[in-house]
């Protein structure tokens, strides 16, 4: 299967490749994504985190909610294509699951 570069997103730093089968009869697109930049972010935010009285969800400007998470668009797509994003209780599992705390802003269980 040979590997080309297809396509970058400078917004979210995405890089597509194409592979094509040998036989030429199928292809497939992958997209990796630098998340190095990302997770330092989320370590600064979730290492200054100083209020245990705010309540989780979005929008903690606007509504004195702390901001949780920050979830990379290459996993944010594959969360949507399994339904994890739909499904309130399988995000919160997925957000609580220590594999996935690199993507957490503060600590707590959701």
């Amino acid at each position: 299967m040979s590997r080309r570069f297809f396509d970058y997103d400078p917004h979210t730093g995405v890089t597509e490749w194409f592979h094509e089968s040998d036989d030429g009869n199928s292809f497939t697109i992958e997209a990796e994504q630098d998340l190095s930049a990302l997770i330092d972010l989320n370590k600064a935010q979730f290492n200054t985190f100083t209020s245990a009285r705010d309540t989780f969800g979005d929008g903690a400007e606007l509504t004195g909610r702390s901001h949780v998470a920050r979830i990379p668009a290459v996993i944010h797509s594959q969360l949507i294509a399994d339904g994890t994003l739909r499904d309130q209780k399988r995000l919160k599992a997925w957000l609580n699951d220590p594999d996935n705390a690199v993507f957490r802003t503060r600590p707590g269980v959701v």
